[in-house]
């Protein structure tokens, strides 16, 4: 057994936003209900368009920001989060713009 340290990250949220948010969302179907209204191409991947509204939904929530260019940087500082919220693995790129843009057509 070696003396080094482990040094692990914490990380704190505060557990009456984020985490209630998405919960809420969630308990609403509202990823669900997007991916059955609206299906996506068969070449889409990663986070689906439901899920990604969802986020986006709680996003605009928690900032009171509707425009679509901050959610990407407001995602990468809430990632363990979201994934954890969303029910699956979440990456930066899940959140740019350009997959937003068929969830406002």
């Amino acid at each position: 057994m070696s003396n080094t340290h482990e040094h692990l990250p914490i990380i704190h949220e505060r557990v009456d936003e984020l985490p209630l948010l998405l919960a809420q969302v969630r308990e609403m179907g509202v990823p669900e209900l997007v991916n059955a209204a609206f299906p996506t191409h068969h070449k889409w991947q990663g986070l689906s368009l439901g899920h990604l509204v969802a986020a986006w939904v709680v996003f605009i929530l928690a900032e009171s920001n509707p425009r679509l260019s901050h959610l990407c940087a407001w995602a990468a500082t809430h990632l363990p989060t979201l994934a954890v919220g969303l029910g699956g693995v979440v990456v930066e790129p899940d959140f740019t713009d350009d997959r937003l843009a068929p969830a406002l057509e």
